[in-house]
């Protein structure tokens, strides 16, 4: 639903009684009995109909209870709720697909119902729908009848019960009339773990089971919520129960997938599930665990809207899916457009498995150093770092201590900087016992009380509690990343998070941040190829993402990417890709240095700017890409070519690759019409 300004409602408002308040004035609007109303409830009620939130009773109370819930609690839970407008859209396709299942009312269940948008959206497209139409005993039939939920916040689930009354509009309803239809529990646990109740739906909805074997149609908005903040914010026994509940979802799995895969076991055959959902639902291993799952066992995806923009919130993305159980006749529908197929990738490539991670490509590629503090970096700016004077003048008093602050680079420096030149240091006691880094005692010092109080706080999980144990580390130093860069002079970095796939070159002279994929190679053909479309084209295909960039994984993007020679090494020796490299990086460097620019903002004038400069770098770039399909045996040219052309061809390539591995288990695997034998490692 829509949001309201949290200014509107007090602290103490979120409490059932605010709830009952506002329902007694709707109810008592509408005229469905005597009621008493209130004026903050009043208040509260012209100012959500003076904004355009809502406008029917339902709605309100829906809006109101919504706005009442702290925005940090909603962010942690990976709470979103869902605008008007989305709910419909996803309604009203899921009961147009499960239009053909049965002349009878279907029955209807969101698993993390929140206080009823979808069931009240289900309510009136059923209404609709009824040749017995739109009056109150049709509504009071369905309502009893058709609806279900079920939602961890007790206070959410009197709303819900309270919006489906209000919208029914019979007086003569009892109040409790959908205390066992809107259920409080945790719609993912079959058994109450700590303060968070289960639920098993085969018991509590038996009628809907017996009858029917499970639900005509599930509908909603599950919360979003990466997999490893899952145990940050509901503890390691949680996140374990899950795994227990969900074989083959691992700990990277978002709580999203999750619900996806509950809600799916509740269908009946046949039967037609509508979600609002992350768009890392069809990434990385979230899909793997969530929807590829569900697709391996039977289901149909219908349609899917990969990238839906939020309503009224800037950079937030989400995708929209609709599935059935069971096989389906007709078009399916990517993005609006009619195809014939939708894959686990939300592409039409037929794409049936996870691309094979490739001997020749593992060890190459690591993620930077994971601080877990921001003390230990030595900088003015950075929020919590320490500060560069303090560090400085432990140094004039201790020298010798100097070579454990070094420079350190993060996505920053390598986007923003024309020379992706470090602008911070950073304390690294590397794997020194406490008594070896008390010998450095300035620096042990400042760290103690920059970081030490910081891991101190965190006791959510296991991994927390190592942390806090040896607090002077970084919680992951990398040292497998030294061991591989050994003797290099330069390598070649990738930010995880940026709006697009860019590679640089860089010297080794410094501290990576785990905000950069460092790849343990200095060549100049290297760089040519993971410059190139093609690695981009396949970095999006594999990667999830994050609004509306691009979270770069090495283990997805980089270990299961087909270079066009058959070794990294004779990769790292190609003398064309090598000559395309050194030309676009010079190309490159003049305009990043000329203008004073970043990477970031050079993706922005590239497009549109017609100066030299920037003519000569589009020419070098271009030069690259044909580069790059030559080094692949591609006669086309690459204008020609779309992304998803791309990526099949390299979906293929990969597959042969991973076969021509000696003495692997395989598993027959298809992309398209044509099987490939995979190994399984």
């Amino acid at each position: 639903m829509q949001r309201t300004d949290r200014k509107v409602l007090g602290s103490d408002e979120t409490s059932s009684s605010l709830v009952e308040e506002l329902f007694a004035t709707l109810a008592r609007r509408a005229g469905l009995g005597s009621f008493t109303p209130t004026a903050r409830a009043e208040a509260i009620i012209v100012d959500l109909e003076r904004r355009g939130v809502a406008r029917s009773p339902a709605n309100l109370l829906g809006a109101a209870y919504e706005a009442s819930i702290d925005a940090q609690s909603r962010r942690a839970g990976g709470i979103h709720y869902t605008p008007q407008t989305l709910v419909a859209r996803v309604a009203e396709r899921a009961f147009d697909a499960a239009g053909d299942l049965r002349e009878e009312r279907p029955n209807v269940i969101d698993p993390a119902m929140g206080a009823g948008a979808f069931l009240l959206a289900a309510l009136r497209s059923i209404v609709g729908r009824d040749p017995r139409g739109d009056d109150v005993a049709n509504r009071r039939a369905i309502a009893t009848g058709s609806l279900f939920g079920i939602d961890a916040d007790p206070l959410a689930v009197v709303a819900a019960r309270r919006a489906i009354w209000l919208e029914v509009a019979d007086p003569l309803l009892p109040l409790d009339a959908f205390d066992t239809q809107l259920v409080h529990a945790d719609g993912l646990l079959d058994e109450s773990l700590g303060d968070r109740s289960g639920l098993r739906w085969r018991e509590a909805f038996a009628r809907v089971f017996d009858l029917r074997g499970g639900f005509d149609v599930v509908l909603g908005n599950p919360p979003f919520l990466g997999g490893k903040r899952i145990r940050t914010v509901y503890g390691d026994a949680y996140a374990e129960r899950l795994l227990g509940v969900h074989p083959g979802a691992n700990k990277n799995v978002d709580l999203a997938a999750h619900f996806l895969r509950r809600g799916y076991d509740a269908l009946r055959p046949g039967g037609v599930l509508g979600f609002v959902t992350t768009n890392t639902i069809a990434q990385g291993d979230t899909r793997e665990g969530g929807l590829a799952h569900v697709l391996r066992n039977g289901a149909t995806l219908l349609a899917a809207d990969r990238s839906v923009a939020w309503p009224g919130a800037a950079g937030v993305v989400t995708s929209l899916l609709w599935l059935k159980r069971g096989p389906a006749a007709g078009p399916r529908y990517l993005d609006g457009v009619e195809v014939q197929h939708i894959d686990a990738f939300f592409s039409t490539l037929r794409a049936d498995c996870d691309p094979a991670r490739l001997r020749a490509m593992k060890r190459r590629a690591f993620i930077g150093c994971f601080l877990r503090g921001s003390g230990f970096v030595v900088d003015d700016d950075t929020k919590g770092a320490s500060r560069v004077a303090d560090v400085q003048a432990v140094l004039l008093r201790e020298p010798q201590s100097a070579a454990l602050v070094r420079p350190f680079m993060g996505g920053e420096e390598v986007l923003n900087h024309p020379r992706h030149e470090p602008h911070r240091a950073v304390i690294h006691f590397g794997a020194r016992s406490l008594e070896e880094a008390r010998a450095h005692a300035g620096l042990f010092s400042i760290v103690e009380a920059n970081v030490r109080p910081f891991r101190e706080a965190r006791r959510a999980t296991k991994a927390d509690e190592a942390h806090r144990a040896t607090w002077w580390r970084f919680a992951n130093p990398r040292p497998e990343l030294d061991a591989a860069i050994a003797g290099l002079a330069h390598v070649i970095v990738i930010p995880r998070m940026s709006a697009h796939v860019v590679a640089a070159r860089v010297p080794t002279t410094t501290v990576f941040s785990d905000q950069l994929v460092v790849v343990a190679s200095s060549s100049f053909a290297v760089f040519a190829l993971l410059s190139s479309r093609v690695h981009e084209a396949w970095a999006r295909f594999t990667c999830s993402t994050l609004g509306m960039g691009i979270r770069y994984t090495p283990s997805d993007a980089f270990e299961t990417f087909v270079t066009p020679r058959p070794s990294f090494e004779s990769l790292e020796h190609d003398d064309d890709l090598a000559r395309a490299g050194i030309d676009f990086e010079s190309a490159r460097r003049a305009v990043l240095e000329g203008r004073g620019v970043g990477l970031s903002k050079l993706r922005r004038i590239i497009q549109r700017d017609t100066s030299a400069d920037i003519v000569s770098l589009r020419r070098a770039r271009d030069d690259l890409n044909r580069a790059v399909f030559s080094a692949y045996g591609w006669t086309d040219d690459p204008a020609d070519v779309t992304d998803e052309a791309i990526v099949a061809r390299l979906l293929s390539l990969n597959l042969e690759r991973a076969h021509s591995n000696q003495g692997s288990t395989v598993a027959v695997v298809s992309i398209g019409s044509a099987q490939h034998r995979v190994p399984v490692e």
